[in-house]
């Protein structure tokens, strides 16, 4: 159980860079690991209606390549923990590139929109070749019965804006370790 938001966005940081994807699920909240879903669901339909992944000549699309499933059926059967997951598997190679230089969070503080609502606010830096590169984020935490739970805003999964940028490697499977995986409670 996280008791501070501080506490969750910590501990949710450390599971992403680690790739510990049962830790990460730990400390989510699971009203934002549906609206994922939903949110890729749209994606999904636009993206597939316009052919966007063929023009890229990506076979089988995102539904297969990122969800590995090969319709809209299908991804509508998958758990949410599983889409998310399975988003996680194909796109680690974004946080891993060996080329990237190591990312340092410093928390600087939470701010309370009452009691089951709170904003913690970090500086993210980095070395920009012979510069030190920061920027301040913020990522928000809700209290559940379980503790305090992390959206995925932030930098973790989506940007401030809501959106979500994905690169992976064709050759990546996103069900790799799905077996040792098992779903957060609500």
């Amino acid at each position: 159980m996280t008791d501070s938001p501080i506490g969750a966005a910590t501990a949710a940081f450390h599971a992403v860079d680690a790739g510990d994807w049962q830790a990460l699920f730990a400390v989510l909240d699971p009203v934002a690991i549906e609206r994922f879903k939903s949110y890729q669901r749209r994606i999904l339909e636009m993206s597939e209606s316009a052919g966007l992944f063929r023009r890229r000549k990506r076979p089988g699309g995102m539904l297969q390549q990122v969800f590995a499933v090969s319709s809209l059926d299908e991804y509508d059967a998958l758990p949410a923990a599983f889409v998310l997951r399975r988003w996680l598997v194909v796109s680690r190679g974004r946080f891993q590139h060996p080329e990237r230089p190591e990312t340092h969070r410093e928390m600087l503080g939470e701010v309370h929109e009452g009691p089951g609502m709170a904003h913690v606010v970090f500086r993210e830096s980095w070395s920009g070749g012979e510069e030190l590169v920061a920027r301040v984020r913020v990522i928000s935490a809700r209290r559940t019965e379980r503790g305090w739970r992390i959206e995925l805003g932030g930098g973790l999964v989506l940007d401030e804006g809501g959106g979500a940028g994905i690169g992976y490697s064709p050759g990546t499977d996103p069900t790799e370790g799905e077996s040792d995986f098992t779903p957060p409670i609500a």
